[in-house]
């Protein structure tokens, strides 16, 4: 199965002649026809690092809702009619559902505390058995909603038939989903942010790499790198919103509506839906259980993500063909070919693109379902499932995919910069050139058109043409041409809001920095700021000591990688530091094992994000005269600390240097 976040996991079904077990594969009910035909359902879950089974437990499990037929329903048919395969993945839902349900029930007097509580107790430790691996799916059930009730029952007793008072599947499912897809919403916002927050670490590293925008996909005027990933950012930040308002009008509560028209029990919805966490309750029961409008809303919001992964995934295929070559896609997301060594394709790129279809139609065949259905609810509402978690799972793994594939990218600037040159994304602004020197418009765009075909005819570029042949166009072109038909110069004339220009790339990062910070995502160049900080702290800390000499650190400038530290690192992406403790090896060993690192550093332990390694550790069999010849001073310390508790970091320092002075 696909790799997909914790506890979300993808379904796998199908029909055939499967009769044991194999592995978490277990064949369905044995409903033969003929001789060799058996119907089959299984699931796979990661939970916790185990798998979540379907078994048979030996036993034909009853009916719920048997009673009003005489004869029973054929194994086929039983099996068609299954959907424990596709709803096996709701069992947290439908238990927590169940939970509320029982305590509003002895709440309105419907049941009695005793019974609700053994209930509850049942209830979690069905839960429980489940998350642990204990109990598997029983694939005899009909659905997730029948088969923890029968769960129940055989644990419990009678006590459990009463958890269904004042309540049907019809409302329960509708229930579940709700309850599902809500915390699907939230991780999809999550993905959503990561992407955002990669394209946002690219564009602050590439807002002055200049690249040829397109249109007709035909070089048209020059623009950033920066700019063209946050153009992706803004769409995102859509797809954001779009998420939101779909689980805000998917935030009320079904349950009490049962079959269709509510319950003659004295229930208390409210109590029941705040328990669970919605905001509201639905307001009519033949809407509340057959309403799906939930489902086709984050089905599209998903579908537009999936569009604008599709979009940015084509533009990464172009980009990192021999044909561009504006960038390199990292290994790890790319494949070979089996018969030409020198393929590196971007699969996964074209992947989210190839998927996107797939959600599209998704969500054409639950609008197409639900498009002939009177009300209220109808079996065909089963098929809902399928398409909406399909749906969700496919975005959410080409939203995990897309993220790191984004931040590993490498960008090629020179071969940008040079396909913008040839492509003569200036001559607009060469025209612009000649009209505020006097001529009129359409003769300085004449003109600058005949000067693009006499650099194609002689391969070379605006830049690069000689004053002496502007004049055999115009009289007007001075030295200053240069300069105004600069490829940099053109960005940064670029000056009105959401342009290219430098101010205003800048003003959109913020504006992201800023969306990102506020829920809840740090980006890159705040963490690179905050870590320049902790640095500074570190060295102020060290250099001032009493009991420490000869403080190194690339960001001081006596070092002797101090240069490169300030090409590569601006903001303090490196904090190693070296520092020798006064007195000797005597002295380092103390620090060090006050610390309680000492035994540790075979695994390179981090202790409240400090990691010390002495250069006496890896020489602890040589003497002081030895290490010396070697050109290591016994008493050196190498640290490097991480971005977070910086407090705790300089406490453990000090309790180091105090075990060093107490001796």
């Amino acid at each position: 199965t696909p790799f997909v976040p914790s506890g979300h996991f993808p379904l796998i079904g199908g029909i055939g002649p499967w009769k044991g077990s194999q592995g978490v594969r277990t064949a369905g009910s044995a409903a033969e026809v003929g001789d060799d035909l058996s119907v089959s359902l299984w699931l796979t879950a990661p939970l916790k690092g185990e798998p979540l089974g379907f078994h048979q437990k030996g036993y034909t499990m009853n009916k719920l809702w048997a009673g009003r037929s005489e004869a029973e329903t054929s194994a086929l048919a039983d099996a068609f009619n299954s959907s424990i395969a596709v709803d096996g993945r709701m069992y947290q839902q439908d238990i927590t559902g169940s939970m509320a349900h029982a305590a509003m029930l002895a709440k309105c007097g419907i049941l009695t505390q005793a019974d609700a509580d053994q209930i509850i107790g049942g209830l979690a430790g069905i839960l429980a058995d489940l998350q642990s691996g204990a109990l598997q799916l029983d694939l005899q059930a009909e659905d997730i909603h029948m088969f923890v009730e029968a769960e129940l029952t055989s644990r419990i007793g009678d006590v459990g038939k009463k958890l269904h008072t004042a309540r049907s599947r019809n409302d329960q499912v509708a229930l579940d989903l709700r309850l599902y897809l809500k915390d699907e919403i939230a991780a999809l916002q999550s993905l959503v942010l990561a992407v955002i927050s990669s394209l946002h670490a690219q564009a602050s590293a590439h807002k002055d790499t200049i690249m040829p925008g397109y249109t007709h996909l035909q070089r048209a005027q020059p623009i950033t790198f920066g700019q063209q990933l946050l153009a992706y950012a803004m769409m995102l930040e859509r797809d954001y919103g779009r998420l939101t308002d779909a689980g805000r009008r998917m935030d009320a509560s079904p349950i009490g509506c049962c079959a269709l028209a509510g319950t003659t029990y004295p229930t208390d919805r409210v109590f029941e839906a705040q328990k669970l966490g919605f905001a509201a309750v639905c307001e009519n029961s033949l809407d509340g259980v057959s309403d799906r409008d939930f489902c086709v809303e984050l089905m599209s919001a998903c579908a537009l993500v999936m569009m604008h992964l599709s979009r940015l995934s084509e533009e990464l295929i172009l980009w990192s063909s021999w044909e561009f070559q504006f960038i390199e896609l990292d290994s790890g997301f790319t494949t070979g070919s089996s018969i030409m060594p020198q393929k590196k394709n971007p699969d996964m790129a074209e992947l989210c693109r190839g998927k996107t279809g797939r959600v599209y139609g998704d969500l054409i065949a639950l609008l197409t379902t639900l498009k002939g259905l009177p009300l209220a609810y109808n079996k065909d509402m089963q098929e809902d499932k399928e398409a909406v978690f399909d749906c969700v799972d496919t975005t959410k793994l080409c939203l995990q995919i897309m993220a790191p594939m984004l931040s590993s990218l490498r960008t090629k600037p020179e071969a940008m910069l040079l396909a913008a040159q040839k492509g003569f994304i200036n001559a607009t602004d060469l025209a612009d050139y000649l009209t505020k020197k006097g001529v009129p418009f359409r003769s300085a765009y004449k003109i600058s058109g005949q000067l693009v075909a006499y650099c194609i005819a002689h391969d070379t570029v605006l830049e690069k043409l000689p004053l002496e042949t502007y004049k055999t166009y115009s009289d007007v072109f001075t030295d200053d041409l240069y300069e105004e038909i600069s490829l940099r110069t053109c960005v940064a004339r670029r000056i009105s809001a959401g342009g290219t220009g430098p101010a205003s790339v800048q003003a959109q990062l913020d504006s992201f920095a800023a969306f990102l910070l506020l829920q809840g995502v740090e980006t890159l160049s705040l963490r690179l700021e905050r870590h320049a900080e902790n640095t500074k702290k570190v060295v102020e800390f060290l250099a001032n000591h009493p009991q420490v000499e000869h403080v190194n650190h690339p960001s001081l400038p006596n070092h002797p990688d101090h240069a490169l530290y300030e090409k590569y690192f601006p903001n303090g992406g490196a904090s190693i530091f070296t520092f020798e403790i006064k007195g000797g090896v005597k002295e380092a060993h103390k620090f060090i094992d006050n610390l309680k690192i000492f035994s540790l550093l075979a695994n390179v332990a981090d202790v409240k994000s400090l990691v010390i390694h002495p250069a006496t550790t890896t020489h602890s069999q040589l003497t002081e005269e030895e290490l010396l010849d070697q050109g290591i001073k016994p008493n050196t310390i190498r640290l490097s600390i991480g971005t977070e508790h910086i407090d705790d970091i300089l406490a453990d320092l000090q309790r180091g240097f105090d075990a060093v002075k107490e001796g």
